[in-house]
């Protein structure tokens, strides 16, 4: 959430990366002393929407492939390997021995449906990934599944990076608190009817949340987290066109509430757009908060 200040201290313009936002980041902008008390975040159960934001993302892929030549040419049956794969690997995982990118020994990377399903669904957050989606897949399907296996291995994050304390605050207090294991894979069915239960029963991102929140036990958030937001300060939303972690329908629930806001989709682009279109984004970016009355886009 970036924001911009006239020197009398109030808000008068939002950025919004469609993308998880914070409790603390959601209270700390309600207590700014506001012309309107504004917060751009979707008004959404997000977990039980991890598997539907994944379908929108693997139909996005699919319809990207079609639409271009070479990929259609050489992945003509895309989506059809993709469900078939997840079916057979969630009945017979396999094995793949691989070297291991921090350190070169070998390293044996179990893929099941599931893994395949998240590997696609994360691509998004590593730019450039997500063009070798349609090569992985088709490798995994009628190769050895070393590129599958491969990036499996650099999908992991560096030790440090990520504060699972607060990603688990976040999630377990503001979303999970909120649904339940069975909503969950409700929406995922409703979806997705031709992927297995056996992927299915497990969360994208966070495969085993609810064991995993059950554990950290950190209770529900403030019940105006969940308010619907509306506001009409002047607005930009970015989104990446490819991301299957917060696609672009998230990017239309929160314009909703904005009367002053306007959405760019960022074509190619996967999870946070500012990492994918650094240029670009940020040169809107700019563009908006120096005069969000009139910015390039």
């Amino acid at each position: 959430l970036r924001v911009s200040h006239h020197r009398s201290g109030d808000l008068h313009a939002l950025l919004l990366a469609v993308a998880e936002v914070t409790e603390p980041a959601i209270l700390q902008v309600i207590q700014l002393p506001l012309r309107e008390h504004s917060l751009c975040t979707p008004h959404v159960d997000v977990v039980a929407g991890f598997w539907p934001n994944a379908a929108a993302g693997y139909a996005a892929l699919f319809e990207a492939c079609g639409q271009d030549p070479a990929c259609q040419a050489a992945f003509p049956d895309l989506e059809s390997e993709f469900t078939d794969l997840v079916n057979e690997l969630s009945a017979q995982p396999r094995t793949v021995t691989v070297p291991d990118p921090a350190g070169g020994a070998p390293v044996d990377v179990v893929i099941d449906g599931f893994t395949l399903a998240n590997l696609v669904v994360t691509a998004g957050l590593i730019p450039g990934q997500i063009a070798g989606l349609p090569t992985m897949i088709h490798d995994l399907r009628t190769g050895d599944g070393t590129l599958a296996a491969a990036t499996v291995l650099l999908g992991r994050p560096p030790s440090g990076l990520t504060g699972y304390g607060l990603t688990y605050g976040v999630f377990c207090g503001e979303s999970v608190a909120a649904t339940d294991p069975e909503t969950v894979e409700e929406a995922a069915r409703a979806v997705l009817p031709r992927l297995p239960a056996e992927a299915l029963d497990l969360v994208p991102q966070l495969r085993q949340v609810f064991e995993d929140c059950a554990a950290w036990d950190v209770g529900s958030v403030d019940a105006r987290v969940h308010q619907p937001v509306h506001s009409d300060i002047p607005a930009l939303i970015v989104t990446g066109a490819l991301d299957a972690i917060t696609p672009p329908h998230w990017a239309d629930e929160v314009a909703a509430g904005l009367t002053g806001s306007h959405t760019l989709r960022f074509p190619g682009a996967g999870h946070d757009v500012m990492i994918w279109s650094t240029e670009c984004g940020i040169a809107v970016m700019n563009s908006f908060l120096n005069d969000p009355g009139d910015y390039d886009d």
